[in-house]
């Protein structure tokens, strides 16, 4: 049976260039929303059973013991393009964390794609995230508590001895091999760090630091190490 029940509509509109008209109709859409969800997406189409994901992966990531925000603005594109460029991600994203706001692929993308579930855990735990970020929290943890969360796994072909290359191909890397091994590392260095000092130890620094920042300090005080210290050690681990 469906979780989702009460949909309420919000504002229907329809997109347009100021000042100019457009040869080609633009698509209408509406807002809707749940009970931590205000999506925008194109009128029509399954939007309860969208909400119905968002919602399940959002309980998922607070089981997982991080906090979230009350309500989470979300954005289901009209098309791949659309969304690739409003993201500023790759099109095979399924989904994007933009700071606190969640971008989506068309929705009749989304429903057919049988990771959906796991791309949403992992956008809305960077949602979780996003002030810890804003503050400090590095790109290699915030994407290996991310990867965590969602229960997703990548082979770590290439080899990162340092965290600054490993930061360096998490932000910028094009080529799939190295985003892959990226994205393994990451996920193994969070995972070693949850092994070595306990879960709710971790979610405590985690949001020490998206309250009051200082991440190397408070990364030496878990750890008894400086990050880039830690970083090499654990690097070298398999």
């Amino acid at each position: 049976m469906r979780r989702f029940r009460a949909l309420l509509l919000l504002l229907p509109f329809l997109p347009f260039a100021r000042g100019m008209l457009s040869a080609a109709p633009a698509q209408r859409t509406a807002r809707y929303q749940s009970a931590h969800f205000i999506l925008t997406a194109p009128a029509g189409g399954d939007v309860g059973r969208l909400l119905d994901e968002l919602e399940s992966a959002y309980r998922d990531v607070q089981r997982y013991g991080l906090r979230m925000p009350a309500r989470v603005e979300a954005r289901s594109h009209g098309s791949t393009a659309d969304f690739a460029i409003a993201a500023g991600v790759a099109r095979f994203n399924l989904a994007a964390a933009v700071g606190a706001r969640i971008e989506l692929q068309p929705m009749s993308v989304l429903l057919r794609r049988g990771e959906l579930t796991r791309a949403l855990r992992h956008e809305l735990t960077h949602v979780a995230l996003a002030e810890a970020a804003r503050r400090g929290l590095p790109r290699w943890l915030n994407e290996g508590m991310a990867m965590m969360v969602a229960g997703e796994m990548q082979p770590e072909r290439i080899t990162f001895v340092r965290l600054d290359r490993l930061e360096d191909s998490l932000a910028g890397a094009r080529l799939q091999p190295t985003i892959r091994s990226a994205y393994g590392t990451a996920r193994r260095l969070a995972s070693r760090l949850i092994e070595s000092v306990g879960q709710g130890s971790v979610l405590s620094f985690l949001g020490s630091v998206g309250s009051s920042g200082g991440f190397e300090e408070k990364f030496r005080g878990l750890t008894g190490k400086g990050s880039a210290e830690w970083g090499r050690a654990e690097l070298g681990r398999r």
